[in-house]
Protein backbone atom coordinates (compact mmCIF):
# COMPACT_ATOMS: atom_id res chain seq x y z
CA UNK A 1 0.00 0.00 0.00
CA UNK A 2 1.34 3.45 -0.86
CA UNK A 3 0.69 6.70 1.01
CA UNK A 4 -2.47 6.60 3.08
CA UNK A 5 -4.65 9.67 2.75
CA UNK A 6 -7.91 10.90 4.21
CA UNK A 7 -10.00 8.47 6.19
CA UNK A 8 -11.69 5.13 5.82
CA UNK A 9 -12.37 1.77 7.40
CA UNK A 10 -9.86 -1.03 7.93
CA UNK A 11 -11.12 -3.97 5.80
CA UNK A 12 -11.69 -7.58 6.86
CA UNK A 13 -12.38 -7.07 10.57
CA UNK A 14 -15.57 -9.14 10.87
CA UNK A 15 -18.24 -7.44 12.97
CA UNK A 16 -15.75 -4.99 14.49
CA UNK A 17 -15.37 -1.49 13.06
CA UNK A 18 -11.91 0.09 12.97
CA UNK A 19 -11.70 3.49 11.28
CA UNK A 20 -8.52 5.23 10.22
CA UNK A 21 -7.68 8.86 9.65
CA UNK A 22 -4.46 10.30 8.28
CA UNK A 23 -3.33 13.82 9.17
CA UNK A 24 -0.10 15.58 8.31
CA UNK A 25 2.37 16.12 11.12
CA UNK A 26 3.99 19.57 11.56
CA UNK A 27 6.88 20.17 9.15
CA UNK A 28 9.45 19.73 11.94
CA UNK A 29 8.19 16.13 12.33
CA UNK A 30 8.38 15.16 8.67
CA UNK A 31 10.97 12.48 9.49
CA UNK A 32 8.62 10.23 11.53
CA UNK A 33 5.42 8.26 11.21
CA UNK A 34 3.13 8.51 14.23
CA UNK A 35 0.73 5.61 14.74
CA UNK A 36 -2.09 5.94 17.27
CA UNK A 37 -4.57 3.33 18.46
CA UNK A 38 -7.77 4.65 20.06
CA UNK A 39 -10.96 3.07 21.32
CA UNK A 40 -14.25 4.83 21.91
CA UNK A 41 -15.30 5.28 25.55
CA UNK A 42 -17.85 2.45 25.53
CA UNK A 43 -15.16 -0.10 24.57
CA UNK A 44 -13.26 -1.30 27.62
CA UNK A 45 -12.06 -4.71 26.48
CA UNK A 46 -8.40 -5.07 25.48
CA UNK A 47 -7.52 -3.86 21.96
CA UNK A 48 -4.01 -4.25 20.62
CA UNK A 49 -1.94 -3.16 17.63
CA UNK A 50 1.41 -4.82 16.97
CA UNK A 51 3.73 -2.83 14.71
CA UNK A 52 6.16 -5.03 12.78
CA UNK A 53 9.00 -4.09 10.45
CA UNK A 54 8.44 -6.30 7.43
CA UNK A 55 11.75 -7.64 6.14
CA UNK A 56 11.23 -9.27 2.77
CA UNK A 57 8.06 -11.29 2.16
CA UNK A 58 8.37 -13.72 5.04
CA UNK A 59 10.38 -12.30 7.92
CA UNK A 60 9.34 -9.51 10.29
CA UNK A 61 10.51 -7.90 13.51
CA UNK A 62 8.24 -6.53 16.23
CA UNK A 63 9.09 -2.87 16.89
CA UNK A 64 6.17 -1.67 19.02
CA UNK A 65 2.90 -2.64 20.64
CA UNK A 66 0.00 -0.30 21.32
CA UNK A 67 -2.99 -1.14 23.46
CA UNK A 68 -6.16 0.19 25.01
CA UNK A 69 -8.00 -1.37 27.93
CA UNK A 70 -10.45 -0.32 30.65
CA UNK A 71 -10.21 3.50 30.97
CA UNK A 72 -7.08 3.81 28.79
CA UNK A 73 -8.41 4.73 25.34
CA UNK A 74 -5.30 5.92 23.46
CA UNK A 75 -1.71 4.81 22.84
CA UNK A 76 0.82 6.18 20.31
CA UNK A 77 4.18 5.32 18.79
CA UNK A 78 6.61 7.41 16.70
CA UNK A 79 8.64 5.55 14.07
CA UNK A 80 11.76 7.55 13.06
CA UNK A 81 13.07 7.71 9.50
CA UNK A 82 16.60 6.70 10.58
CA UNK A 83 15.16 3.29 11.45
CA UNK A 84 13.15 3.08 8.27
CA UNK A 85 12.23 -0.19 6.65
CA UNK A 86 10.19 -0.30 3.45
CA UNK A 87 7.00 -1.69 4.93
CA UNK A 88 5.33 -1.84 8.31
CA UNK A 89 2.90 -4.66 9.06
CA UNK A 90 0.16 -3.71 11.50
CA UNK A 91 -1.57 -6.59 13.30
CA UNK A 92 -4.87 -5.87 15.05
CA UNK A 93 -5.85 -8.01 18.07
CA UNK A 94 -8.63 -7.94 20.66
CA UNK A 95 -9.49 -9.70 23.89
CA UNK A 96 -10.79 -13.18 23.29
CA UNK A 97 -12.20 -16.16 25.15
CA UNK A 98 -10.75 -16.57 28.68
CA UNK A 99 -8.50 -13.54 28.19
CA UNK A 100 -6.57 -14.98 25.26
CA UNK A 101 -5.80 -12.59 22.41
CA UNK A 102 -7.94 -12.98 19.29
CA UNK A 103 -6.42 -12.04 15.93
CA UNK A 104 -8.57 -9.61 13.92
CA UNK A 105 -6.64 -8.63 10.77
CA UNK A 106 -3.38 -7.21 9.48
CA UNK A 107 -2.51 -4.29 7.25
CA UNK A 108 0.72 -3.36 5.51
CA UNK A 109 1.78 0.24 4.88
CA UNK A 110 4.70 1.69 2.94
CA UNK A 111 6.83 3.35 5.61
CA UNK A 112 8.79 5.72 3.34
CA UNK A 113 5.67 7.01 1.58
CA UNK A 114 4.00 7.79 4.91
CA UNK A 115 6.76 9.83 6.56
CA UNK A 116 5.29 12.99 8.09
CA UNK A 117 1.92 11.31 8.63
CA UNK A 118 -0.06 10.66 11.79
CA UNK A 119 -2.17 7.54 11.21
CA UNK A 120 -4.95 7.25 13.76
CA UNK A 121 -6.85 3.97 14.14
CA UNK A 122 -10.07 4.19 16.16
CA UNK A 123 -11.84 1.02 17.31
CA UNK A 124 -15.48 2.09 17.14
CA UNK A 125 -17.36 -1.19 17.48
CA UNK A 126 -16.55 -4.63 18.83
Amino acid sequence: MSKLQGSGTVPDVGSDVIKYEVVDLPSNQSNIIRITLKSVDKITYWKHLTVMAQIGWISSLKISELETKDSKHEDSFDYPSWDLIDHLRLEFWKGGFLGAGAYVTQWSINARDNLGSHIIFTWEKE
